[in-house]
C-alpha cells in the first residue's frame, strides 16, 4: 500500500516536493500498509474457514434438516395428544377419543395402522375400541378376541401384561390360531404394548400393524409409549364415569326401597301395634278388678313397649324422609327458622326455665321445615341434657370462607370425647331412656339434613361444661338476600 501512494504521489508531485513530506506524513502512510496487510491476512483465514468440501455441505444440509424434521415432528405429535386430551376432558365417547389416538400416530408414521382394544367387563376378552384403517372384515375378528398365552400379539399382551413385538406373523407360533386371518388382509407385523391402568390393572392394548416384516426398533418406543399412555387415561375417565352412573342407579334403586319401607312401616307395621296396644289396654280395664299388681305391671310393660315401637317406627319413618321427602331449596331467613323451633318448644323452655341466646342469623338457601328441625332437635338436647343448672343456649354463627358456621352451645352434662362420632349414628343413645327420655335418632336426622344442604355437622364438648354443636350452610349468593340480619330473642 505504501508503495502504492508513492508511485502515484511521483506522478504528480516533483523529487523537491516530496523531500519535503514530514516524518508524520511518512508514519501515516506506513500505517495505512500495515491495516491493509493485516485486513488481507483475516480475509484469507476466513477463506480457509469457508473451505468446506462438497461432501460436508451435503452432511451438514441433511443435519440442518433432520433437525428442521425432529422439530416439526414433536411439534405434531404434541398437538395431536392436546387434541386427544381435549376430547377426553370433554367427555365424549370412548370410541370417538381412541379412533381419535390412533389417527394421531398413524399421521405421525405413514404406512402404519393401528388398533386399540378394551377388556371386556368379564376379564377374560378384548372389545375392539377402535381401529380407523384396519380393514372393516379383519377388525369383525379380533372383535371379542380371548385373552390368552397364544391369541396372537393383542391376547398375548393383556394376558403377559406386557408388550409383545411380533415382527413376522407368518412365522411367530404366537399367531398360530390368527395367522391365515391375518396374512389375508396383508397384514405381516403386529407390536402390541398393554394399557394399563394408574394402578397397573391391564385395561386393553394398543397395536401397531404393518404390510411387512417389521423389527421394532427403540425409536418407535416413546411413540408407543405416549399411545399407550393417553389411551390408559381415556379408558379410566370412561369407566369412572361408568361407575358413577351405577353408583347413582344404584342409589335411585335404594331411595325406592326406602320410600317401600317408608309406605309399610307408616300402615301395615303400625295397625298391628296399634291393635296390640288397644287390645291390652281393653284387657287391663275390662279385667282391672281381677287382676294381681304383677298382672297389672306386666300389662303396663306390655303397653309401654308397644309405644316405644310406635315411636321408634315414626322416628324412623322421619329419618328415611329427609332425602325423598323434603322441600325445593329458597331463600330462608335463618331468624325466622328459629323462632318456629322455638315456639314448638315454648313449653319445653317454659317448665326448664332455659335461657335461649342468638346472634343475627343469616339467610340461606334451603328447606324452612327441616331446617327448623335441626334447630329444634339441637337446642332440644341443649335444655334436655343441661345437668344441675338451669339451661343456658346460645345459637351464633361466624362467616367462613365459603360458608356460615353454625353454633349451638350449651352448659350442659358435656360428651366424652370417645362417643362423640357415635352421636350421630341412627339409634345410638349414651343414656339409660330412664334418664334421659328419646329414640337416639335426633341427631342423625340433623345430620342427613345438614348434609343434604352441603353442610357438615360435628361436636365440640369438655365433660361437665357444656357442649356446642356446629354446622355448615353455603352461602346465598348477595343479589338473593345472603347477609346476617335479625335480633337476639
Amino acid at each position: 500500500m505504501h508503495k502504492l501512494l508513492q508511485r502515484q504521489l511521483q506522478r504528480y508531485l516533483s523529487s523537491e516536493s516530496l523531500s519535503h513530506l514530514t516524518d508524520g506524513w511518512r508514519d501515516l502512510l506506513s500505517a495505512v500498509d500495515q491495516a491493509y496487510e493485516q485486513a488481507d491476512v483475516d480475509r484469507q483465514l476466513l477463506e480457509r474457514s469457508l473451505d468446506l468440501t462438497s461432501q460436508d455441505l451435503i452432511l451438514r444440509n441433511k443435519e440442518l434438516w433432520s433437525d428442521i424434521s425432529r422439530r416439526k415432528h414433536a411439534e405434531a405429535l404434541l398437538a395431536g395428544q392436546k387434541r386427544v386430551l381435549e376430547l377426553v376432558a370433554r367427555g365424549v365417547p370412548l370410541s370417538e377419543t381412541l379412533e381419535m389416538i390412533c389417527r394421531v400416530v398413524e399421521d405421525d408414521s405413514p404406512g402404519i395402522l393401528c388398533g386399540i382394544c378394551v377388556v371386556d367387563s368379564d376379564g377374560q376378552h378384548l372389545r375392539l375400541g377402535a381401529a380407523p384403517s384396519l380393514p372393516e372384515t379383519y377388525s369383525r375378528l379380533v372383535d371379542g378376541l380371548p385373552i390368552g398365552p397364544h391369541a396372537g400379539s393383542c391376547g398375548t399382551a393383556a394376558y403377559e401384561a406386557k408388550p409383545v413385538m411380533v415382527s413376522d406373523i407368518a412365522s411367530d407360533p404366537r399367531w398360530e390360531a390368527y395367522r391365515q386371518a391375518a396374512l389375508s388382509h396383508g397384514l405381516r407385523a403386529c407390536w402390541s404394548t398393554p394399557i394399563l391402568s394408574m394402578k397397573g390393572k391391564v385395561l386393553g392394548t394398543f397395536a401397531i400393524y404393518y404390510q411387512q416384516p417389521q423389527v421394532a426398533t427403540v425409536e418407535s418406543l416413546p411413540l408407543i409409549e405416549v399411545a399407550t399412555h393417553l389411551a390408559g387415561i381415556a379408558i379410566e375417565r370412561q369407566q369412572a364415569e361408568w361407575s358413577v352412573k351405577q353408583q347413582a342407579a344404584e342409589l335411585v334403586r335404594s331411595n325406592a326401597d326406602l320410600e317401600q319401607f317408608a309406605y309399610v312401616a307408616s300402615h301395615d307395621l303400625q295397625e298391628p301395634l296399634r291393635m296390640i296396644a288397644s287390645y291390652t289396654q281393653l284387657l287391663a280395664r275390662r279385667y282391672q278388678d281381677r287382676l294381681d299388681a304383677d298382672a297389672k305391671e306386666f300389662i303396663q310393660y306390655a303397653v309401654d313397649g308397644v309405644t316405644r315401637m310406635q315411636t321408634l317406627i315414626n322416628d324412623l319413618l322421619s329419618y328415611s324422609r329427609v332425602g325423598t321427602k323434603g322441600k325445593a331449596f329458597e331463600p330462608t331467613d335463618c331468624n325466622g327458622v328459629l323462632q318456629r323451633a322455638l315456639e314448638n318448644l315454648r313449653l319445653t323452655i317454659q317448665e326448664t326455665k332455659a335461657e335461649i341466646m342468638n346472634d343475627p342469623l343469616p339467610t340461606v338457601n334451603g328447606d324452612m321445615i327441616q331446617l327448623t328441625q335441626v334447630f329444634q332437635n339441637l337446642i332440644s338436647n341443649a335444655i334436655k341434657f343441661h345437668g344441675s343448672n338451669s339451661p343456658h343456649v346460645h345459637i351464633g354463627v361466624t362467616q367462613k370462607s365459603r360458608d356460615w358456621e353454625f353454633a349451638v352451645s350449651d352448659n350442659g352434662i358435656g360428651i366424652p370425647e370417645e362417643h362423640r362420632g357415635r352421636i350421630f349414628v341412627i339409634f345410638q343413645r349414651l343414656h339409660h331412656r330412664h334418664e334421659y327420655p328419646g329414640t337416639g335418632i335426633g341427631l342423625a336426622i340433623c345430620k342427613k339434613i345438614v348434609e343434604r344442604h352441603g353442610g357438615r355437622i360435628w361436636v365440640e364438648s369438655e365433660p361437665g361444661k357444656g357442649s356446642s354443636f356446629f354446622f355448615t350452610l353455603p352461602f346465598l349468593p348477595l343479589s338473593e338476600g345472603g347477609q346476617p340480619n335479625g335480633n337476639a330473642s
